[in-house]
């Protein structure tokens, strides 16, 4: 007699989505119940965060419902998870219900903590998600002159190559205008980027752009009022514009 095994995916994010339509597409109907558990409504590609902030994408196609995302197969229950019983194997709900599983997954993601990096709040800008990325595209738009500094804190940040191609690509529209506008890469690796093959390859792409590259400079604070990024030794960089990824939490959901 075969049994169907329960398996459960906490979380809604793109961790969890794709985890469940893997899960999904590994484990027949018979074998496995795979079910989604998350109270997102939309996700947003990160991917096309560059791009939306330098309006060469529209933000609503970058924006997808996760029914759109999800294996169809796959049970998405959107809900809150409050508790989890282990030894029970039950999992209960903001809404009362309760789910057993005989499979968890948990992918609760990754939250923004710009509260860990002194003077990130209300003056770094990123383009993470989809209110933060036309809340640059604004800003850069705003700008008429000055200097547009791009961090970034290693190879744990998220779309890394993200804040590479921002850099690249808005530097080559600003070329075609006349702009007074600098650039500047600030990469706290001692190359431009954090696996040495790619670093030479964009170090000589940002000389060819005229960006100047500065290396070994890891952010760990930002003052405000100078508009200064300040390093581990104490060097400081100004900026007008300052692109930095927040630095982040694992997100709390029980």
């Amino acid at each position: 007699m075969v049994v169907t095994k329960n398996i459960v995916v906490v979380g809604d994010g793109a961790a969890g989505i794709m985890t469940a339509n893997k899960l999904r597409y590994m484990n027949s109907e018979k074998d496995a119940r795979v079910t989604l558990i998350g109270n997102n409504v939309k996700n947003f590609c990160r991917s096309d965060g560059p791009q939306i902030a330098l309006r060469m994408k529209k933000f609503t196609e970058s924006v997808k419902p996760v029914n759109f995302l999800l294996n169809s197969k796959v049970d998405f229950v959107r809900d809150e998870v409050t508790q989890v019983r282990p030894k029970n194997r039950l999992l209960y709900l903001k809404s009362g219900k309760k789910y057993d599983y005989d499979y968890l997954v948990l992918a609760p993601g990754l939250a923004d903590a710009p509260e860990k990096l002194p003077g990130y709040e209300g003056e770094a800008k990123h383009m993470l998600d989809m209110q933060h990325a036309l809340e640059l595209g604004k800003t850069l738009e705003n700008l008429a002159e000055g200097t547009v500094i791009v961090a970034t804190n290693g190879a744990s940040a998220p779309n890394l190559m993200g804040f590479f191609e921002l850099a690249l690509v808005y530097t080559e529209m600003l070329a075609h205008i006349k702009s007074k506008i600098k650039v500047k890469f600030v990469s706290p690796d001692n190359g431009a980027f954090p696996i040495q093959e790619l670093s030479a390859f964009f170090a000589d792409k940002f000389k060819s752009l005229g960006i100047e590259l500065v290396t070994g400079f890891k952010v760990t604070s930002i003052n405000q009022k100078n508009k200064e990024i300040v390093s581990t030794e104490n060097k400081a960089i100004n900026y007008d514009v300052l692109v930095l990824p927040p630095p982040l939490k694992t997100r709390e959901f029980l």
